[in-house]
């Protein structure tokens, strides 16, 4: 799969995030919420700063992905934590755009659908979400890691030996 060697700017992308809850609005009251699905895309409009020689590479990245019938590619993006994370996606058709051009900068855009990491999916392997559910006993996020620390040195040195 081919690995996109640019990543948008910290300031120049912003997601749309598929949570695959549904509502139901209901007359008088709040609405009525269920969950439909796991794992939906997320849609993300992200932007490239880029030099004469990265903007002709990313363009022929683009064009190759067109010629391949839009094949997935991977893209490093921040989006379930603060982590740079290598995420599979795809440009949306008609989406990439030329936006400026200041001396030897080329301004770009386009839309990307995401598909979410499994390691976010899975409730057991997300960390963050442990450390969400654990807030209320523990008060702080700092507090949460002692407490793993602690449990890491009593089963991996303590009882052990």
């Amino acid at each position: 799969m081919q690995r996109m060697p640019f990543c948008p700017r910290r300031a120049g992308y912003s997601a749309s995030f598929n949570d695959g809850v549904r509502r139901i609005e209901l007359d008088g009251g709040p609405g009525r919420y269920s969950q439909m699905y796991v794992g939906g895309s997320d849609l993300v409009d992200a932007s490239w700063k880029l030099k004469e020689d990265d903007y002709s590479l990313f363009m022929a990245l683009v064009r190759n992905w067109s010629r391949s019938g839009g094949m997935p590619f991977e893209i490093g993006l921040k989006l379930d934590s603060h982590a740079l994370d290598w995420y599979r996606a795809q440009f949306i058709p008609k989406s990439v755009r030329l936006t400026g051009m200041v001396g030897p900068w080329f301004y770009v855009s386009a839309q990307l659908e995401v598909t979410p990491l499994q390691k976010y999916l899975d409730p057991e392997q997300d960390v963050w979400a442990i450390i969400a559910e654990l807030m209320p006993y523990y008060g702080s996020v700092a507090a949460v890691r002692e407490m793993f620390n602690l449990l890491e040195q009593l089963v991996n040195y303590d009882w052990p030996s």
